[in-house]
């Protein structure tokens, strides 16, 4: 691959005003490229920085953006960190960063918000920008190999339309943010001032989102090696250059809020992989030509199709480089170290677990040493981005150099068209969904008097996953309230467990504290508030949401609501375990998500809580479940124990569902309000893959289909 563009050695003055009137030309094409592409695509009216409904209609993930910045928005400017968050998730540590808000965005605008509406959003503002940055830096990297303004139009546009950038509009907009990517390939090709782009792309990338900053630092890196391998900088001036960009980068990630206590580590690596065929595989509705596959696990986020149109010149590219055999000149201080670094994405991507479709291909263990950084990037199949430009740059090359200009336009505008339409589905999709209007489920007149009694709202518990509650967030933040949970991509799980720790204790005294509305997420934790509500305050349903109000002083019955009352769990039905039943409000600790129809334990305990009254006489307690079992590992352990007390031992050899019973002592519960704790240990608990059953690195016990209590 060659950089070299023919340019005289010496340029005069002259030589200088047109080349510079000529690049401000090209990046006013280039732009031009991103705006008519963002409209096809969007329809534009994500743009409108008051329009909210593509945002709230969503929920989930972009809730969740959008609520970290109203939440940002109300606080000082001037605090360090800057990106500190304190009122959203409080104790848990949180930061413009972890709301996954856009830092840049969220700082660029802040200190505006006295002028700003309301409710206005900044993320049509930069997704608009995230297309025309695509079409200007690929612009750029294409004009080092050609100067024909046509071809470089057309092969932007394929940047632009890059499925796997489109794809994260479904609600992460931070890594639509793509043309950071293309930024880095573009410093790493240029020749001049290359040590400030380095320090001023690192710092951008860290404040739009670690996963782009991880791909930039990557291409960095390989730059300083490629630079000491060939020599190319002085090694001093090199140490400088890498220096300066290291402590910019650091301020830059501690002002920001990256440092904020708890851990950036998680699970799920080798679960959100790249499969080795999805550069074929549109998933959902993603190609109106090609059927999609199956995507296995996790490997959405290894989402990497690359249109009908890139991969009919990948075909044409082919076919030309057969016809014309003539060596292509290339420089080995550019290709190999960007080959070299296009492999290791690769590996990284597929995780060590490398499927070919719907097959597993490798499994293998890393090293310990690499622990750290596979569970803060856990979604490696995401690392595959750069391959997939690098790629794309290759074809773009090899079509202007084995192509004459006029054959090479028109196959390039044929495969544009078949790209457009081929992603026609996908656009439709997006429009239609971003039409839709949302209203809040908060409807009753409860809620417009929240703010005037309290300061802050209190779930009982904070859980990693709120779902359906990002309404009452968004109430807290524009009502100058503080939340002590909410949805953040990284928590201590220590400083999570001392939070709900302190929520439990004072609603297990009856110590609420008067200036926070309780709203509870857990049926247990709900069941001891019912029991320990003071007569001055108000605990029922409102609009769907279970609330304690102490000292409530406003509207009930005027209101639409009734004061609840405790129930325990009717004798004989069963609590559902399934992916759609409803054992999650009754789960404590040492549970996976939901599966078919159960769920597995993952830890050498599970317990669960569940409110059974005052019984009068022995209660029977059956578990429907079946245990992790093989040739190589026959029989799991089970010690049930009930509010601490040894209750039973079972010895489970079974590979499909059985029943086990245990009888409760009513007096058990006697000390504790009626709630039952029933804990399952588990000394046996082992990985699938430790015992020859696949790949699932968890460490499984028993899968539960449903529990069930007959009085």
């Amino acid at each position: 691959m060659s950089t070299e563009v023919a340019t005289a050695s010496y340029r005069s003055p002259g030589h200088r005003v047109t080349s510079r009137r000529r690049s401000f030309e090209d990046a006013l094409l280039a732009t031009s490229i991103g705006v008519l592409l963002f409209w096809w695509f969007t329809g534009g009216s994500i743009l409108n920085p008051t329009n909210l409904n593509w945002i709230l209609t969503a929920g989930g993930d972009p809730l969740q953006h959008y609520t970290g910045w109203q939440f940002f928005r109300r606080d000082s400017f001037f605090q360090w960190p800057l990106g500190s968050n304190p009122a959203y998730g409080e104790n848990l540590g949180s930061s413009i960063v972890f709301t996954d808000s856009i830092p840049l965005f969220a700082l660029l605008f802040k200190p505006l918000n006295a002028i700003l509406a309301p409710d206005f959003q900044y993320f049509g503002i930069w997704i608009l920008c995230c297309f025309i940055l695509q079409a200007v830096f690929a612009w750029s990297i294409l004009s080092k190999f050609t100067h024909d303004r046509v071809l470089l139009g057309l092969a932007a546009c394929f940047f632009v339309l890059s499925p796997s950038m489109l794809w994260r509009l479904y609600g992460h907009e931070a890594l639509v943010g793509h043309w950071l990517i293309l930024a880095a390939i573009n410093v790493f090709l240029s020749r001049q001032h290359k040590g400030l782009g380095w320090a001023l792309l690192l710092c951008i990338a860290s404040l739009i989102h670690a996963y782009l900053l991880a791909m930039v630092a990557s291409i960095w890196l390989t730059d300083i090696a490629r630079s000491v391998v060939y020599r190319q900088v002085a090694p001093k001036r090199l140490l400088g250059q890498a220096s300066a960009a290291v402590i910019l980068l650091a301020f830059t990630l501690w002002g920001i809020g990256y440092f904020f206590p708890g851990s950036m580590a998680t699970e799920g690596y080798g679960w959100f992989r790249f499969n080795l065929l999805s550069f074929l595989n549109p998933l959902d509705v993603w190609s109106v030509i090609l059927s999609e596959g199956a995507a296995r696990h996790g490997e959405y986020e290894g989402f990497a199709y690359l249109g009908a149109g890139v991969l009919g010149l990948i075909l044409i590219a082919i076919g030309a480089y057969a016809a014309n055999r003539e060596k292509m000149a290339f420089k080995p201080d550019v290709v190999i170290p960007l080959g070299i670094l296009a492999i290791g994405f690769v590996i990284y991507a597929a995780s060590n677990h490398v499927a070919v479709g719907p097959y597993d291909l490798i499994t293998y263990d890393l090293p310990g040493v690499l622990n750290k950084l596979t569970s803060t990037f856990r979604s490696s199949g995401r690392f595959v981005w750069p391959v997939i430009y690098l790629l794309q740059i290759v074809l773009f090359v090899v079509l202007f150099r084995k192509l004459s200009a006029r054959p090479a336009r028109l196959l390039l505008a044929l495969m544009l068209a078949v790209q457009i339409v081929d992603l026609s589905n996908a656009s439709s999709m997006f429009k239609a969904r971003w039409g839709e209007t949302w209203t809040t489920p908060l409807k009753s007149a409860f809620w417009e008097q929240v703010p005037d009694q309290y300061r802050r709202v209190a779930f009982a518990f904070p859980v990693s996953d709120m779902a359906g509650y990002g309404p009452i967030e968004l109430l807290a933040a524009r009502n100058d309230m503080s939340v002590n949970g909410g949805v953040l991509s990284r928590m201590s799980a220590d400083i999570l467990a001392d939070v709900q720790h302190d929520i439990s204790d004072s609603i297990s005294t009856g110590r609420f504290r008067e200036d926070s509305l309780y709203v509870f997420t857990k049926d247990y934790v709900w069941q001891k508030a019912l029991l320990n509500a003071r007569s001055t305050d108000f605990v029922g349903v409102i609009d769907g949401y279970r609330v304690l109000a102490p000292s409530w002083k406003g509207c009930t019955e005027a209101c639409g609501a009734a004061r609840a009352l405790p129930w325990s769990v009717p004798s004989g039905v069963p609590v559902d375990f399934s992916v759609n039943g409803q054992a999650d409000q009754y789960l404590t600790e040492g549970w996976s998500a939901g599966e078919g129809t159960g769920r597995w334990t993952n830890q050498n305990r599970a317990s669960l809580i569940l409110w059974l009254g005052q019984a009068k006489s022995n209660l029977k307690v059956t578990f429907r479940l079946f245990a992790l079992v093989n040739s190589n590992h026959p029989t799991q352990r089970v010690n049930v124990s009930v509010n601490g007390v040894p209750t039973a031992q079972w010895v489970l050899s079974e590979g499909s569902e059985t029943k086990k019973e245990f009888d409760l002592d009513p007096a058990i519960l006697a000390s504790s309000q009626g709630f039952a704790e029933i804990t399952l240990g588990l000394p046996d608990a082992v990985s699938p893959k430790q015992i020859g059953m696949g790949d699932d690195p968890r460490k499984l016990g028993v899968f539960v289909n449903s529990v069930s209590v007959s009085y």
